[in-house]
């Protein structure tokens, strides 16, 4: 997974640490785009302007030979909204008592 990530401009050289989704991001391996204050609001300072940062790392992945699926911001969906449909009727189903067994 590669992840685009907004930061302040006094910490776009600094590591972003390890903190919250950050380190899960990284024990799941996910690589981060840093991408500064000031280039996001060159592109406009919106979810449009995030979507376009986010099409231009998916571009450079595609250079790679790679085959990027770019999640909006929000990450909202229509396969999105089927995925989570899909986890609660997992779930629901994990949570139901199996058949014979000990109460």
């Amino acid at each position: 997974a590669h992840l685009t990530l907004l930061v302040r401009d006094k910490s776009f050289g600094d590591e972003p640490g390890l903190q919250g989704n950050l380190l899960l991001d990284r024990l799941l391996g996910a690589t981060l785009h840093l991408c500064s204050g000031s280039d996001y609001l060159r592109q406009g300072g919106d979810l449009a302007a995030m979507n376009r940062i986010n099409e231009q790392v998916a571009a450079e992945l595609r250079r790679q030979g790679r085959v990027p699926y770019i999640v909006p911001v929000g990450g909202t969906t229509p396969l999105g909204t089927w995925g989570y449909l899909s986890a609660v009727e997992e779930l629901r189903q994990q949570l139901q008592p199996e058949e014979g067994a000990a109460a």
